[in-house]
């Protein structure tokens, strides 16, 4: 069997219809469990996904009370990962979580009986509601020290839950009397399928619309999932070939270093700080750059893949989190190609809501300040709820917040303009036909190329925690020679 065909065989695993109903068969089923459960082992996800995947191969109909109780199971873990050892503090911990949750899903369960404000505004005063307690973190830090791993968790998922919680919120307000039962939204508000601040399949409402209703269509979407967990596994093994390779620091700790044969390319917060040798040429400098963007794509892809690849093993036949971003030809199809999810939660939560309720005389501004409040606005809130949870004092200070906000806002009003520039040039060459070019691949890679500077340079701004805007400046220019 030649490459090609392996590649084309592997591509399209979900789309054999041999190996479809072979997977709907008790031995295809357990071929199945085996495969997924040898691609888990080893990552980062839980190693209780097994167990879980076995009950639901057996009862597909009960999959969301599976994963409920499987959300209970995570819950505790993530409190053991904080230390937190002791059975009254796990408990404590336990009751407060859940509690607060279920509290949130009874407020969405009786929707119509909420104050006008809060049906009219939901969202609104569910942020005011977090910002309220993350601003008094100082505050319970010093009446209540004995209790402070604990609240320091709760704290901590707290931007983690909102962002679910919203979701739930949006369905209600859309279908009052549609919202299920708790175990329907337990599940993805514990995940224990992994998961980050950004909700992987959103809400209830779009879970549910991804569910498999047959033996066949669970087969199919299995079949997707495993396939997703293989690329995830050669991604990873491409990111630690180019740490090998490229960066040489993993190559130094394995053994197995090839930088001799190879120029050493620095990681771009390296570079950024200044922590490497003095008067570097640039093509160094460029190809730290794009080394950089590359890298975090694979990484973002890896991750995704493995929390998409196991939602799909769960039955639910979800759009993989980033898809082929770096092949993207403009910079609002990077976008949405690139972190898929957190995109659809910009859009949904604030790209929509400014969209349908200002500037409706004026396309183009209504369009420009809906992408403004998603890309600039959106972004850097998601950011900062982040920063805020964390618990570190020094953001309450205005000295952490000036150096890791202010290098973000920066990034997040550039990704706006360019997002927006993007969508209007789209939008004008939409329907338009193309000027003819001899060489149509040599205008492809052009475009290609524009992307990854563009989000190349931006990224500049981006990583690199305690750098400050003037060392990004500095390092920006040191690109052109400066």
């Amino acid at each position: 069997m030649s490459l090609t065909s392996l590649y084309r065989g592997l591509s399209q695993l979900h789309e054999n219809r041999t190996l479809i109903t072979a997977a709907t068969t008790p031995l295809g089923m357990a071929a199945v469990w085996l495969v997924a459960s040898a691609l888990l082992w080893g990552g980062a996800l839980s190693h209780a996904i097994p167990l879980f995947l076995l009950l639901v191969l057996i009862k597909p109909e009960r999959r969301e009370l599976i994963l409920g109780v499987g959300a209970v199971w995570e819950l505790y873990r993530l409190l053991t990962l904080f230390k937190i050892n002791e059975p009254g503090a796990i408990a404590l911990g336990m009751v407060l979580i859940l509690g607060l949750l279920y509290g949130l899903f009874r407020v969405a369960r009786h929707y119509p009986q909420l104050p006008k404000p809060l049906q009219q505004h939901p969202i609104l005063f569910l942020h005011l509601a977090l910002l309220t307690l993350l601003l008094s973190i100082p505050l319970l830090h010093n009446h209540y020290p004995n209790l402070w791993p604990v609240i320091l968790l709760v704290v901590a998922l707290l931007p983690f839950f909102v962002w679910r919680v919203g979701y739930l919120l949006l369905s209600a307000r859309k279908r009052p009397t549609k919202v299920g039962g708790f175990v329907d939204h337990l599940f993805y508000f514990i995940p224990l399928f992994g998961g980050t601040n950004v909700p992987y399949g959103k809400g209830h409402d779009h879970l549910a619309s991804k569910r498999t209703q047959t033996r066949e269509q669970l087969a199919q979407t299995q079949l997707a999932g495993i396939k997703l967990l293989l690329l995830a596994w050669l991604w990873l093994g491409v990111m630690e070939l180019m740490e090998i390779v490229i960066y040489g620091e993993a190559g130094k700790q394995s053994g197995y270093s090839l930088e001799n044969f190879s120029p050493v390319i620095f990681t771009l917060p390296a570079m950024i700080l200044g922590t490497v040798p003095p008067g570097l040429p640039l093509y160094i400098l460029w190809a730290g750059l794009f080394c950089d963007l590359i890298y975090a794509t694979l990484a973002l892809a890896v991750s995704g893949h493995f929390i998409i690849g196991t939602l799909r093993l769960f039955g639910f036949n979800l759009f993989r989190n980033t898809y082929k971003p770096l092949l993207a030809q403009s910079i609002v199809d990077f976008w949405n190609r690139f972190y898929y999810y957190f995109k659809e939660l910009l859009v949904d939560f604030f790209f929509y809501p400014t969209f349908l309720t200002y500037c409706k005389t004026s396309p183009r501004l209504r369009m420009f300040i809906a992408i403004m409040a998603a890309a600039f606005v959106g972004n850097a809130y998601y950011h900062l709820l982040i920063w805020l949870s964390w618990g570190e004092l020094s953001f309450y200070t205005g000295e952490g917040l000036a150096t890791r906000l202010a290098p973000y806002l920066f990034y997040s009003f550039v990704l706006g303009l360019g997002v927006y520039i993007s969508m209007v040039r789209e939008q004008a060459r939409r329907g338009k036909p193309q000027p003819l070019s001899h060489y149509p691949r040599l205008v492809i890679l052009r475009r290609i190329a524009g992307v990854w500077l563009f989000f190349g340079l931006i990224r500049i701004w981006d990583v690199g925690a305690v750098a400050t805007l003037g060392q990004r400046f500095h390092f920006f220019g040191s690109l052109f020679g400066m």
